[in-house]
């Protein structure tokens, strides 16, 4: 039944029903990748999640091996105790914020995104762990930051 009303659709817009059938079969195949799907004009923002920091103690959240001890420090479990009180200071406040993310990597915020995140840290009731939830556009090492959310505690 399914291929009598393809083949009936088919004549009635003038195409042919086997061209078309592999056609659309590629359409849905490639849909939503950017680049190959045509019908996709701009590629959608990237949704970051990871820790809200300040740059200037965002080094302290870079995992690496402690030459004295010889142990892992740092990562997410340093950023996540990054508290507001320290966030909000103004040597930290200046030094511009970003997004401590899942891979280890620090993402600088642009200047928008900076605002976005004062805005957001002093809204918060939160004291420590802004698990935050960032789209933009991403280039090398800074994003451009469309929306940022604080995500609520997972406790």
């Amino acid at each position: 039944m399914n291929n009598a009303l393809y083949e009936i659709a088919s004549f009635m817009v003038m195409r042919e029903s086997v061209v078309w059938r592999w056609s659309h079969t590629r359409h849905h195949s490639d849909t939503i990748i950017v680049g190959r799907d045509p019908e996709i004009a701009v590629p959608r923002p990237p949704d970051i999640k990871g820790i809200l920091m300040d740059q200037k103690c965002s080094g302290t959240a870079d995992l690496r091996i402690s030459g004295s001890t010889g142990t892992l420090v740092g990562g997410r479990i340093v950023a996540e105790a990054h508290t507001k009180q320290c966030a909000l200071m103004p040597e930290c406040e200046k030094s511009g914020y970003g997004v401590y993310d899942s891979d280890n990597k620090f993402l600088k915020f642009d200047e928008a995104g900076n605002r976005k995140a004062i805005a957001a840290l002093k809204a918060s009731t939160k004291l420590d762990d802004f698990e935050v939830e960032v789209t933009g556009e991403v280039k090398d090492d800074t994003i451009k930051v469309a929306t940022l959310k604080i995500l609520p505690s997972q406790d």
